[in-house]
């Protein structure tokens, strides 16, 4: 047992257990305790002071409760992203209490990270992540009042989307290599470009599902005790006609994931997996696009600067949660402006046009018969 003062209280601690170092010698256990000791004071101080302190908690007790929250309520690869960004502002700024919090902190986060050759939108990224950490912070009480951050000022790029050359021209090299070589790695791919294609779904999702929840005229996505759908929200997308006659040719004995490696287990062990692989397809045909979320930037833009008259379909398609989200996967770049032009004559319909056309000529002939006569 350890135990020490610290301003007018006493502290009692375990420092270590009888079966961890019964068999340690005496200068090594002395040393252990006296290490474990100061670790214990260092610890207890800085619990008091927080306590105690009306500055309030350090950046580093807000975070590891922060990331205890976070790890309730989102995915892992959430969890993840804010660790690694949280940890390294912590390492760049210092440990300091929360509610000192000042702009010289973010500001000194954005020039290291510029100086590591990070562009706008990483530094962007960080900075969400600082401000998600000082708003449940605000919400739990931790500051006193609510911390704007600000984002710093960065060009907004148009999303990377396919041609649909580029589109046919991957389809066929998949379709080749399979034939071919009659490697799993070309069948998987070209499942997901299939799937990708006509569905707009996300890797994770793909690489998850399973033929039980293929269905002819739709397919399910249903989170697992292993794996959820983004948003907790289980979806139902239907399956186009060119998908629906594609699945009719596939051989599926001895499978359970539509992207199999034959003996019942998914062929990838992550989404990253199959980012990596379908990236070195992209690469032999020299594709400049992103390997994965091209297909659902694709499948936004054909869709919102189509037929498609009302985005919240596309939105459903998607499925995200904000409409500003699915209207920043359109590429602008890619939609024929030719026709659009056209049509200005035609917005009032031809009869209103020739309407107009003739009040327009009514107009100019009154004018000019009134300045005649003034003339006169």
């Amino acid at each position: 047992m350890g135990q020490l003062w610290i301003g007018k209280k006493r502290y009692r601690r375990v420092l270590a257990r009888f079966a961890e170092v019964e068999d340690l010698p005496e200068e090594q256990l002395n040393s252990l305790l006296v290490e474990r000791l100061l670790d214990l004071k260092k610890r207890l101080t800085r619990e008091v002071e927080a306590s105690t302190d009306k500055d309030g908690l350090f950046f580093s007790e807000v975070l590891r409760l922060f990331l205890s929250h976070v790890e309730a309520n989102r995915d892992k690869l959430t969890v993840r992203q804010y660790r690694q960004q949280l940890s390294r502002y912590q390492k760049i700024v210092g440990d300091y209490r929360i509610r000192l919090h000042s702009s010289k902190f973010t500001d000194q986060l954005v020039l290291s990270l510029r100086r590591a050759g990070l562009g706008d939108h990483s530094c962007n990224s960080y900075l969400r992540a600082v401000r998600a950490l000082l708003n449940w912070a605000w919400a739990e009480g931790h500051i006193l009042a609510a911390i704007k951050v600000k984002s710093v000022r960065a060009s907004k790029p148009l999303p990377k989307v396919f041609s649909q050359d580029e589109l046919l021209t991957l389809r066929q090299y998949l379709e080749e290599g399979w034939h071919e070589t009659r490697r799993r790695r070309f069948l998987v791919l070209l499942r997901a470009w299939w799937f990708f294609r006509y569905t707009g779904m996300r890797g994770s999702e793909l690489l998850t599902l399973k033929w039980d929840n293929v269905y002819p005229d739709r397919l399910e996505l249903r989170s697992t005790a292993i794996w959820k759908v983004k948003g907790r929200r289980d979806a139902i997308i239907p399956i186009a006609k060119p998908l629906k006659a594609f699945l009719s040719s596939q051989d599926l004995k001895g499978e359970k994931f539509v992207l199999d490696d034959g003996t019942g287990k998914p062929n990838y062990a992550s989404a990253h997996g199959l980012m990596q692989s379908m990236k070195k397809a992209l690469e032999i045909l020299q594709i400049k696009v992103n390997p994965l979320h091209s297909f659902r930037s694709t499948v936004a833009t054909e869709l919102l600067a189509g037929e498609v008259s009302n985005p919240v379909q596309v939105q459903k398609l998607l499925r995200h949660q904000s409409i500003q989200t699915t209207m920043s996967y359109l590429n602008t770049d890619h939609i024929q402006q030719v026709d659009l032009v056209n049509k200005l004559g035609n917005t009032g319909g031809n009869s209103g046009g020739k309407k107009s056309e003739e009040s327009g000529k009514a107009s100019i002939r009154l004018a000019y018969s009134r300045k005649s006569k003034a003339d006169c």
